[in-house]
Order: C-alpha cells, then sequence, then structure tokens
C-alpha cells in the first residue's frame, strides 16, 4: 500500500511477527518512568525464552522469568540522558538485589552493559545463569529489530 497506512500482520508461530512499545509507570516516590518492551506477538512472552510475563503494580513491575522465578521490580533510578536505569528486586529467594543497565554506543554498535548485586552469594546459582538467559535473549530480540528496520 502506498497511501501511508500498514497492514498488521497475524502471527502464525514464534518469532513471526514482533512488536515493541513503551509501557510508563510510576517509581515508589512517584517518578515516571518508560520501558520499552519487545513482544513475540505469536506467544505474547516479552523475552521469549526469558520473560514469560510482566505486570505493572505502584512503584514497580512484577516479572516471571523462564524458569519461574517471579520477582518484584522497584525502579530506583531512571536516567534517559545517560540511558541507564537502576532496579531493585523482591524475590523469595533473595535478601538483596540491586541491578542497573545502561546502553552505550561504541564503533556503529549498541552495548548494554548489566550488573546485579545480591545477597546471598549462593543465589549466584540462579541469577548467573538468569543474566546469560536474558542477555542471550535481548541480543536476539534486538537483533530482529535491526533486521526489521
Amino acid at each position: 500500500m502506498n497511501d501511508g497506512s500498514c497492514v498488521r500482520l497475524r502471527p502464525e508461530h514464534p518469532n513471526h511477527v514482533w512488536s515493541y512499545d513503551f509501557v510508563e509507570g510510576r517509581t515508589h516516590n512517584g517518578r515516571k518512568f518508560r520501558m520499552l518492551n519487545i513482544i513475540d506477538e505469536f506467544t505474547r512472552a516479552c523475552l521469549p525464552g526469558f520473560v514469560l510475563d510482566t505486570r505493572l503494580e505502584p512503584g514497580a513491575r512484577v516479572v516471571t522469568f523462564f524458569n519461574g522465578v517471579t520477582a518484584r521490580e522497584i525502579i530506583v533510578t531512571l536516567d534517559e540522558e545517560r540511558r541507564r536505569l537502576v532496579w531493585g528486586a523482591e524475590s523469595p529467594f533473595l535478601k538483596h538485589y540491586n541491578g542497573s543497565a545502561q546502553v552505550f554506543e561504541r564503533g556503529g554498535l549498541t552495548c548494554v552493559v548489566w550488573t546485579a548485586d545480591f545477597l546471598p552469594d549462593e543465589a549466584a546459582a540462579t541469577v548467573g545463569p538468569l543474566m546469560e538467559a536474558g542477555a542471550k535473549a535481548m541480543k536476539v530480540a534486538l537483533n530482529r529489530l535491526v533486521e526489521k528496520a
């Protein structure tokens, strides 16, 4: 069509149709934030193979991961100018969790730096594989967006 309209594809299988959108919410102190959600339209998974479900609550986002772990993420800082997000997480198996993600441009490439500090140390057996799976899923999803652009 050359009339400026678009046709929305109906997904027929996983990884067929992807969409992305920003979701807005508020932090615990009332500050507004926006999150980018990348969604497989067939499975409705945010990052297929990693995040199965998300929902917003006042001041937090509740996330269910591929392994069944659910965490309530509290937005601590959102710095759009520096492209940096910091969050804390509440989960039955963690006494403390603080994560951050920052996006940098390097040599024409987009780099995401994701760090996490948590207690107890034994939680590394769960958190480490979650972060590895998350990094892989982000790379796949972002590469698909680039391919379609």
